[in-house]
């Protein structure tokens, strides 16, 4: 889960309790960090699959913050 808080302050709320500061602004830049800074995803299931790209949702509430 990615937030923003009323400081302008992004973190990501990621599996096991990792804890991100996210240096994106912009919805386009936080994409890229994402996929290329973070690295973010799912590890390959099977050795002839692929790695999977994170998946990201945008709330009405995201919006409104």
């Amino acid at each position: 889960m990615i937030d923003v808080d009323d400081d302008g302050q992004v973190v990501a709320y990621c599996v096991g309790g990792l804890v991100l500061d996210v240096p994106a602004k912009t919805l386009p830049a936080l994409v890229d960090w994402t996929v290329e800074e973070a690295r973010l995803g799912q590890a390959r299931l099977h050795r002839h699959g692929k790695d999977a790209d994170p998946v990201l949702v945008l709330t009405a509430a995201g919006f409104h913050s």
